[in-house]
């Protein structure tokens, strides 16, 4: 089993993500970066297992989303990631409960 902690969205330009969906940036833009760490995720996984085929299950994934009191899609902003994992590791391995959509 192998716990990967917390991930930031990492730009181009090695700089990390900022502003706050719903003022800042659009749902869009935030599930873009929610990609970037799920992408972060699998990077790290795969320096440590070396090949993602390995992964036979996702059993948990936690995202925090920085927005505005009013924003209400916290949900969709992490799907940016969790569809990431989803078409990365293959359906049989993405064990996620998705209670929205």
């Amino acid at each position: 089993m192998a716990y990967i902690s917390g991930q930031g969205p990492l730009l181009e330009d090695g700089t990390f993500a900022q502003g706050v969906v719903g003022k800042d940036l659009t749902l869009e833009i935030a599930q873009e970066h929610a990609q970037r760490c799920g992408l972060a995720i699998l990077a790290a996984l795969k320096n440590e297992i070396g090949d993602l085929n390995k992964v036979t299950q996702l059993i948990k994934l936690t995202g925090f989303v920085n927005c505005t009191n009013d924003f209400t899609k916290q949900p969709l902003v992490i799907n940016g990631c969790s569809d990431l994992m989803k078409n990365v590791l293959a359906k049989k391995a993405f064990m996620l409960e998705r209670q929205w959509e």
